[in-house]
């Protein structure tokens, strides 16, 4: 398992984000951050897609997080989130 931190920025758009929400999005909101924190914790190498400067960001809807895997201190560091609203399909 890795250990999941979130730096202060990070944290603080997503309360931003949250605060800004409707109460069912708010609960949609918890509930994909805490799938987010999942995730990273069990296996973050291989989740999400890989970015530029060994940063990766990694998908539960409506969140998008950008973070980065030390291996060697076993930690994973979010440092960025950010809200999208899935595409209607034609």
């Amino acid at each position: 398992m890795f250990r999941v931190e979130w730096l202060p920025d990070a944290t603080n758009e997503l309360t931003r984000i949250w605060l800004s929400a409707d109460s069912a999005t708010r609960q949609t909101i918890t509930s994909a951050s805490h799938e987010i924190d999942r995730r990273l914790a069990r296996n973050p190498n291989d989740e999400g897609e890989s970015r530029p400067d060994d940063t990766r960001i990694t998908f539960a809807a409506p969140l998008a997080a950008k973070f980065t895997v030390d291996d060697v201190t076993r930690l994973v560091t979010v440092l960025d989130v950010s809200f999208y609203a899935r595409r209607s399909r034609p």
